[in-house]
Order: structure tokens, then sequence, then C-alpha cells
């Protein structure tokens, strides 16, 4: 994950207080342990490249025999509506999202 969580940052905070040895030893080993750095980004005239669009949310409904997925209309002000599958059925109800701005 690119963030840690909150509970695992301040459960760390409190531990290091209460045993400046086994912080030491933490951060040695964190060191040790570390991923390699990307380098792996694009230029900026490549992220210029990029084309993002804000729709509107017109229809949401549930994939049958899925309980992950959502199918999305919705409107970027081509004429048409654009349908998407999305991965956020389990965090977000179908009728919460419509009439939601989106970016895609």
């Amino acid at each position: 994950p690119l963030f840690s969580k909150m509970e695992k940052i301040e459960k760390a905070e409190k531990a290091g207080e209460a045993s400046p040895e086994k912080n030491e030893k933490e951060k040695k080993d964190a060191k040790e342990k570390a991923p390699p750095k990307q380098e792996n980004y694009i230029s900026i005239e490549d992220f210029k490249k990029v084309e993002i669009k804000v729709g509107l949310i017109k229809e949401a409904q549930r994939i049958e025999k899925s309980n992950k997925l959502l199918r999305l209309k919705v409107d970027l002000g081509e004429g048409r509506l654009r349908q998407i599958i999305s991965g956020i059925a389990l965090d977000y109800e179908p009728e919460s999202l419509v009439g939601q701005m989106v970016c895609v």
C-alpha cells in the first residue's frame, strides 16, 4: 500500500515512547526491508497527453453473480452514455452514486 493506516502509525509512536531501544531496532529493520525506489515516473510531457473527463452518473446497478462490481452509465457530455464497470460495490450503494460527478 502507498499509505500506512493511521492506527499502525499511532501504535508505532506509542510503542516508540515506551521503549527507545525497540524503536531503534525497528528503524534499522525498516531500512533493511525498504523497497527499492521506483524511478518509473512519466515526464510532464507524457502527463499533458492524458485526457481526464468529468462525467455525471446517470444510472448505477449491481452486476448479477458479483459481489464487487457495479455497472455505471456515465454522461460525459458526448451525446451518449458511457458504460463503466467498477469494482466499488463493497464500499458504495448504487443508489448513492446516481447524480455524483466522477473523473473518467
